[in-house]
């Protein structure tokens, strides 16, 4: 069980912190700007800025102004309600400019179509280096879907951030009642669900959300995650069990 529980932990924090790693040097395109992006924002906007829990960095859609002024504002000042953190006293401004021109030469390459090219189907097929694969869809649902589980009898779970866990059966969509009140900030939320490996005989279903204790930072409120199992009978949540939660403080 150990495994499976930090691997849900790990999964529920990635969203919500970056370690900073702050480099002497700031050459471009290799070296140490290049590593910085990988070390630090990889993770969210990916290896090749073309977006994942983070939005792309490639596509030229910025919500908060294009110019290289108003990227390096974001960079330095972060944008805390959609899980931005700021480098503000982390890095130096030779390194955000530094970053920021990686930015535009990564764009440039995509344009070429060394990146674009590789996440546009032929003939409606994706290909990856292991699988080929068609996209359909399933179902659509209002806000951001964190985390999905499918069953052995054929249905999904769905974790949505704002707090609801649905579960999608034969094209129709039922809230799970009862289950934890998540925090909702920031990118806090209902986050991670998993079935446990044996679930087909003891039904358990883990779920990890974001909790306010009262801990502030930075005269901000800081949220922390709690682990939780229970099982569903009825469409409602039952049989909970903690597994972890932060003190309180």
């Amino acid at each position: 069980m150990a495994p499976l529980i930090m691997k849900l932990f790990s999964l529920a924090l990635v969203a919500c912190s970056m370690v900073p790693h702050l480099l002497a040097q700031s050459s471009i395109g290799t070296g140490s700007i290049k590593e910085l992006y990988v070390q630090n924002c990889a993770s969210c906007h990916g290896q090749n800025m073309e977006g994942g829990l983070g939005v792309s960095l490639i596509d030229d859609l910025w919500k908060n102004g294009a110019s290289d002024d108003d990227i390096a504002r974001v960079i330095r000042d972060g944008i805390p309600d959609a899980g931005m953190v700021s480098w503000k006293g982390v890095l130096s401004e030779e390194e955000i400019r530094g970053m920021i021109i990686l930015i535009r030469e990564q764009k440039l390459l995509a344009e070429s179509g060394a990146i674009l090219q590789k996440a546009k189907p032929l003939n409606g097929i994706f290909s990856t280096e292991l699988h080929n694969f068609r996209l359909e869809k399933v179902t659509e649902i209002d806000g951001l879907i964190w985390s999905m589980a499918f069953m052995p009898d054929g249905s999904i779970l769905l974790t949505q951030r704002s707090g609801i866990l649905w579960r999608f059966h034969d094209g129709t969509l039922t809230p799970i009642e009862g289950i934890p009140e998540a925090w909702v900030y920031g990118q806090g939320g209902l986050l991670e669900v998993a079935l446990h490996p044996d679930f087909k005989d003891n039904g358990w279903v883990y779920l990890t959300f974001a909790e306010h204790t009262g801990v502030m930072v930075n005269e901000k409120p800081a949220g922390m995650t709690a682990v939780v199992r229970g099982r569903i009978r009825d469409s409602m949540w039952v049989d909970e069990e903690e597994i972890f939660r932060a003190p309180e403080r």
